[in-house]
């Protein structure tokens, strides 16, 4: 809702902004009284791991709604909007890697393990395959429920 407010100016009823404050306390009441066994800074560094997730998820969301508005979508599809998130989901992982200097180990792993290199190919390709797979389905439930809806308004008119 704050990514929808901040980028789009989408304006929300006072009771959704209620309920996702009593969301979040519920699962902050929750998250903090089962503590059992736990560190915290671990605990924290998984927290903050969780908050970027949701801001970034979240922002996706709404800056490709944001495209889509503005440029329109005969203009701009789902496969170059998914060419766009790919890409720079690997620029993060590439500059995250090489921050941490953890590429020489990766390599050594993945040299000294081919099997994982392997599985981490197929891991890729039907992660891609499967993205296009919802698209297809999306485009095509689009199109039947157009049709439907159609359908619908021609028998009850006519």
């Amino acid at each position: 809702m704050l990514m929808g407010r901040l980028l789009k100016n989408t304006k929300y009823p006072l009771s959704q902004y209620f309920e996702a404050a009593l969301i979040t306390l519920g699962v902050y009441i929750f998250s903090s009284y089962s503590k059992e066994g736990r560190e915290g800074s671990t605990e924290l560094y998984g927290i903050l791991c969780l908050c970027v997730y949701i801001c970034s998820d979240s922002f996706t969301s709404q800056w490709q709604s944001r495209i889509y508005q503005k440029y329109g979508k005969p203009n701009v599809d789902q496969y170059q909007m998914m060419l766009g998130v790919n890409s720079f989901s690997i620029l993060f992982t590439v500059i995250a890697l090489v921050t941490s200097g953890d590429i020489p180990r990766i390599l050594e792993f993945l040299r000294e393990n081919s099997v994982c290199f392997r599985y981490n190919i197929i891991t890729a390709v039907c992660s891609a395959s499967g993205q296009l797979f919802i698209f297809y389905t999306i485009k095509v439930s689009e199109q039947q429920a157009k049709r439907a809806s159609n359908t619908i308004q021609y028998t009850i008119c006519d």
